[in-house]
């Protein structure tokens, strides 16, 4: 196994596509699609890359982006500087309202792909570079 990723995503047919990719390239693949269950795993877990999708449980109603659910889990990223050893990256499917987006602008050292854009090889690319370049190591880490 090359490591351990969290996919926080509440669409279960990007769970299925993003997971896929992933284990299909040798990570290990833990799966949260509620911020509840995200907020406890990313305080009481270390995973090599993080995606986040920042509208869990899109109820189609309308919301000004800086309501998204997201925004809690990068707020504890950034509390703890747990981007500067683990990749993180925003996957949404609404990238238009993020494009020009200040609090995304500000967020440092994390990525981000729209989903309409989603390309799997600049993906794996960018998770593998990330968990070798960092080479971050913990007790069972799923590396081999």
């Amino acid at each position: 196994m090359k490591g351990k990723v969290l996919i926080i995503e509440d669409n279960q047919e990007w769970i299925k596509t993003i997971s896929k990719f992933l284990k299909g390239d040798g990570f290990h693949v833990e799966v949260s699609n509620n911020i509840e269950e995200t907020l406890f795993k990313i305080k009481n877990e270390l995973f090599h890359f993080i995606t986040i999708d920042m509208n869990l449980f899109d109820n189609r109603e309308k919301r000004n982006i800086d309501d998204y659910e997201g925004w809690k889990v990068i707020e504890l990223i950034k509390k703890h500087g747990i981007q500067y050893k683990t990749g993180i990256m925003i996957i949404t499917g609404h990238g238009k309202e993020f494009k020009d987006n200040e609090k995304l602008k500000n967020a440092e050292g994390i990525f981000y792909m729209d989903k309409g854009s989603f390309d799997k090889e600049i993906f794996l690319n960018l998770v593998n570079s990330h968990v070798e370049k960092n080479d971050l190591r913990f007790f069972n880490d799923f590396r081999d």
